[in-house]
């Protein structure tokens, strides 16, 4: 009796270091969740199957958005295809984007699907995205597990501006501490269409000597701007004493690094519209032949002593050896397409 329970004492242990061993080389479905900025309340959620092993891949997935509504376009890149399959689903639960159908994800490949918030910046200033990974087409089939957990990332959203009539259509950006004050009126869409709310973002760089101006530029195209900017204090540093001139670019050189031209002047004090011909069309590199997308409506020098420099600005800064004075700048752009304004 004792060897037959010593034997199936024996077996049974058998057993189970069989059951541990298979459930070890049982393929893992996992996945992490990483966030970017698309532009002004346009979010990029990237999704990678980590799996370890096995064949394991994913087929549809839910971003719950925490209390924010999704809106359109939403676009899907896949690491494996240059023209995956997907369904992009905004409506049937809201507050979440679902995407069914989808090429398979398979282990180490990874998609980014890219959508938008509607009309409201976050108050906080983030947005935040939880995801749920299905290895079925339709939400159904086994969970992969989550990695990463909820994830948050800047919406990139200052003031959203519903209407192109005064006073509902003006943004004034804080001041910067070293005195940049800029100011955002939004004008009648340039092919007279309707205007939509849409969300702006304004960014101060380079030492608040660059306004970054920012919106859905793909989703609406004939936003037309008038952007006011008193720029920070500066001295003119040439034994002529002519002012620098301001500088604009719509196009990056490389990402971050705009391809800036001279501040062309506009043709004409009229805002721009699809006929005429207001934002002039430049002959010079590196925008030959196109019609620019930022010009001065009118630029303004004043020459300033160290004691008269107004607030916000900080006094004016220490001379150096070719400084022969000291000036405030202010400038009036017509803006149609995302620019950067630079007096760097």
């Amino acid at each position: 009796m004792i060897n037959v329970r010593k034997w199936f004492q024996f077996a049974l242990s058998l057993t189970l270091i069989a059951i541990a061993a298979s459930s070890a080389a049982a393929p893992q479905k996992q996945f992490t969740l990483t966030l970017s900025q698309a532009g002004p309340l346009r979010i990029a959620a990237k999704l990678t199957n980590t799996s370890p092993n096995g064949n394991s891949s994913f087929n549809s997935f839910d971003l719950d958005l925490g209390g924010f509504m999704p809106s359109g376009p939403v676009t899907l890149v896949h690491s494996a295809t240059s023209s995956p399959s997907f369904t992009a689903d905004l409506t049937s639960v809201p507050g979440h984007v679902r995407i069914s159908n989808l090429t398979p994800v398979g282990r180490t490949e990874f998609v980014v699907v890219t959508f938008g918030l509607q009309s409201t910046c976050p108050s906080s200033g983030n947005a935040t995205v939880d995801a749920t990974v299905w290895t079925g087409s339709n939400f159904s089939g086994e969970l992969f597990n989550d990695l990463s957990g909820v994830q948050s990332v800047s919406a990139g959203c200052d003031t959203v501006i519903a209407s192109c009539a005064p006073p509902a259509n003006v943004y004034n950006e804080p001041p910067s501490p070293s005195g940049n004050v800029t100011s955002i009126e939004r004008l009648p869409n340039k092919d007279g269409s309707a205007c939509q709310p849409i969300a702006f973002n304004v960014t101060f760089l380079d030492g608040d000597r660059t306004v970054f101006v920012q919106w859905d530029e793909v989703t609406f195209p004939n936003v037309v701007l008038r952007a006011t900017v008193s720029w920070p204090v500066e001295l003119t540093e040439t034994a002529t004493s002519f002012p620098k001139r301001t500088q604009v670019a719509w196009e990056e050189l490389s990402p971050g690094v705009p391809k800036y031209t001279l501040a062309p002047a506009c043709a004409s004090d009229v805002p721009p519209t699809t006929t005429n011909t207001t934002m002039p069309i430049v002959n010079y590199a590196p925008y030959t032949g196109q019609k620019v997308r930022a010009c001065l409506v009118e630029e303004a020098f004043k020459a300033q002593s160290a004691s008269s420099v107004p607030a916000p600005s900080p006094a004016c800064p220490a001379p150096t050896s070719a400084a022969v004075g000291c000036i405030l700048v202010d400038s009036v752009f017509y803006i149609t397409g995302d620019p950067w304004l630079s007096r760097q």
